[in-house]
């Protein structure tokens, strides 16, 4: 939706295929997935990934996502980051300052890196630490949340997932853009948008929560997430059966002064 023209996409974590089935209706995608076993499940998925596996725009790659960007020498439009729970060891080092600046250097110069962050299973200083690393590497920042309460949904939820948006270059987005991309995906793609109550660009704008403008200053007491600090792994696994997603969302709130 922020970006109109994507000439390529790398996708870290194959999960149902689900994202890169979406974005190989329109753009070349590789998608780097480290267990075979999650190839075989997505098979299952065909009917929400779009028969992904038999797609020509997708290119699979088996291994490890981190050691394919060291070695890689292609620029991305696009990378999109979602591994499994942070406190999984093999996915806790996807969210070090180190694997960030990695992703970074594999972006075109005006390229979006998009990291899926399961706020359901952080604390606040949880939420602290990773935006400060995030924002240490990127410094222009959209997020966007999978859901709000205020939306019209027969049930209502609060905010459990923010996607972060990070850009070496500013990030420039608006309501008639939204509209706009919006209305050049492919029909199938609306069709699926539709099925979770987002049947316009105006309301995929409306799940924005802030900017790096917005939230300067928020983080300045965090500790940065490294390869030798990852703090997250252990953290998080705290949270398992404690969602603290509604405690997060309120100091967003509190801090971007939503509560006046």
């Amino acid at each position: 939706m922020i970006k109109s023209e994507i000439d390529n996409a790398l996708v870290v974590g194959l999960g149902t295929g689900m994202t890169s089935g979406q974005l190989a209706q329109f753009t070349k995608v590789t998608t780097v997935e480290i267990e075979p076993k999650v190839v075989e499940a997505s098979k299952h998925f065909e009917l929400f990934n779009l028969n992904l596996m038999n797609n020509p725009n997708n290119s699979l790659i088996m291994g490890d996502a981190r050691n394919f960007l060291l070695k890689n020498d292609k620029k991305y439009d696009v990378i999109i980051s979602e591994p499994t729970s942070i406190w999984q060891s093999f996915s806790s080092q996807l969210y070090s300052k180190e694997f960030l600046e990695i992703a970074g250097d594999d972006l075109k110069d005006d390229g979006l890196f998009v990291k899926w962050v399961p706020i359901y299973s952080m604390s606040v200083e949880d939420f602290r630490n990773f935006y400060k690393t995030f924002s240490s590497v990127f410094p222009n920042v959209a997020a966007f949340a999978n859901i709000k309460p205020e939306e019209n949904t027969p049930v209502k939820f609060g905010t459990s997932e923010i996607l972060l948006i990070g850009s070496k270059s500013e990030i420039v987005f608006d309501r008639e853009k939204f509209k706009e991309n919006y209305g050049s995906l492919p029909e199938i793609s609306k069709s699926y948008l539709d099925a979770i109550s987002l049947s316009s660009g105006e309301e995929v704008y409306q799940l924005f929560l802030f900017n790096d403008m917005d939230l300067r200053g928020y983080a300045n007491d965090a500790e940065i997430v490294a390869d030798d600090n990852l703090l997250l792994e252990f953290s998080t696994a705290k949270n398992i059966l404690d969602s603290n997603s509604e405690k997060i969302i309120d100091d967003l709130n509190k801090f971007l002064g939503v509560y006046g």
